[in-house]
C-alpha cells in the first residue's frame, strides 16, 4: 500500500485564515496562549537540540513562522461561559519560547480549524512528518491519531452508518502503509502511554526508561486511576494482567454486524416487546449474547 504524503495531507486539512497567512501583528502575539493538552503532543527537544536551535535563532533570526489557531473560548472548551477570541499556539513551541525570552521578532501564520480534534490531527501529522521521529514515536502518534478518530466517530456517527463504512483501522493502515492490526496495536500503545506521567512518557519514547512495548500496551487495556510515575510501577501493575496477545485475539475474533443482522436484531426485540412470550424471550437472550460481543469490541 502506498503511503500518503503527509505534507500534502497537512496542506489539505489546515487552512490559512488569510490569503498569505503570514502576519507580524504585535497585538495578536500578546494574546497567544499555550494549551497543555496540545503542547504535550509535541516531541520535546533534547537539551543540546534546544541550545542549538537557540543559537541559530539568536544568530540568524526566526526563519520559520509560528502557527497559531485562530478560534474562540467555546470552540476550545464548550463549557466556557465567555466566547472571547483566542489565538492558540499549535506549532513552534520551542521557537516561540526562545523568541519571547530573548526579544527576537517572529512572524505568525493564523490557521482555521473547526474543532480541537482537527487541531490535534494536524499537529500529529506534523510530528509524523518530521525527520528525527523514531519508530517508537511513529507508533505512538499513529495510535493517538487512531484513538482520536475513533472517539470523534463514536460521538458523531450513529450505529448503522458506522457499520456501513470501512473500519477506521483499515483506512489509517492505508494512509500510513501498514496493516490494520498494527494500527490497533498502536492504539493500545498510545492509550498505555497516556496513563503515565508526562515525564515518564517522554523517557519511554526517547529510550531513557527501559520497558517493553507490550507492557505499555497492556496498560491501555486497564483502568488506571492516577498517572503512573515509574517503570517499577508499570511492572507491578501489569504482572497479573492478561498478556496483550489475549486481548488482540479476542478483538480479532469479533466481526462487524452486517446490515441484515442488524435488521434481524431489531425484529427480535420488537417481537418480544409486542408479544413477551417464552419463545420470543429465548430469541431475545440470543440477541443479548451477540450484543455482548459489541461491548468487547
Amino acid at each position: 500500500m502506498a503511503k500518503l504524503n503527509l505534507k500534502e495531507q497537512i496542506k489539505i486539512t489546515a487552512k490559512p485564515l488569510f490569503n498569505n497567512g503570514l502576519l507580524n501583528n504585535e497585538n495578536i502575539k500578546k494574546k497567544i496562549v499555550i494549551i497543555k493538552e496540545l503542547k504535550d503532543l509535541i516531541k520535546p527537544l533534547q537539551v543540546e537540540e534546544f541550545e542549538q536551535l537557540k543559537a541559530n535563532i539568536l544568530q540568524n533570526g526566526c526563519q520559520d513562522t509560528i502557527k497559531i489557531w485562530h478560534t474562540s473560548d467555546q470552540i476550545v472548551n464548550p463549557e466556557a461561559e465567555s466566547n472571547e477570541e483566542m489565538f492558540v499556539l499549535i506549532d513552534g513551541h520551542n521557537r516561540y519560547k526562545i523568541c519571547t525570552e530573548n526579544e527576537v521578532s517572529f512572524n505568525i501564520t493564523l490557521m482555521s480549524f473547526d474543532t480541537l480534534e482537527d487541531v490535534k490531527a494536524f499537529m500529529i501529522d506534523l510530528q509524523l512528518g518530521r525527520r528525527n521521529v523514531s519508530l517508537l514515536e511513529v507508533s505512538y502518534y499513529r495510535g493517538l491519531q487512531y484513538n482520536n478518530t475513533k472517539n470523534a466517530e463514536s460521538k458523531a456517527t450513529n450505529f448503522s452508518k458506522k457499520d456501513e463504512t470501512q473500519k477506521t483501522s483499515e483506512l489509517m493502515g492505508e494512509k500510513f502503509g501498514v496493516d490494520e492490526k498494527t494500527i490497533r496495536r498502536d492504539g493500545d500503545f498510545a492509550k498505555g502511554l497516556e496513563t503515565l506521567s508526562q515525564d515518564l512518557k517522554e523517557d519511554i519514547l526517547t529510550g531513557k526508561a527501559k520497558i517493553s512495548k507490550k507492557e505499555v500496551m497492556q496498560l491501555g487495556r486497564l483502568e488506571i486511576d492516577s498517572p503512573i510515575k515509574s517503570v517499577e510501577e508499570i511492572v507491578s501493575i501489569v504482572k497479573d494482567a492478561p498478556p496483550i496477545e489475549q486481548y488482540n485475539e479476542a478483538i480479532s475474533d469479533i466481526k462487524p454486524i452486517k446490515k441484515e443482522q442488524q435488521q434481524s436484531a431489531k425484529q427480535k426485540l420488537s417481537a418480544f416487546l409486542n408479544f413477551p412470550n417464552r419463545d420470543n424471550f429465548e430469541e431475545l437472550k440470543k440477541l443479548i449474547k451477540s450484543l455482548d460481543k459489541l461491548i468487547i469490541q
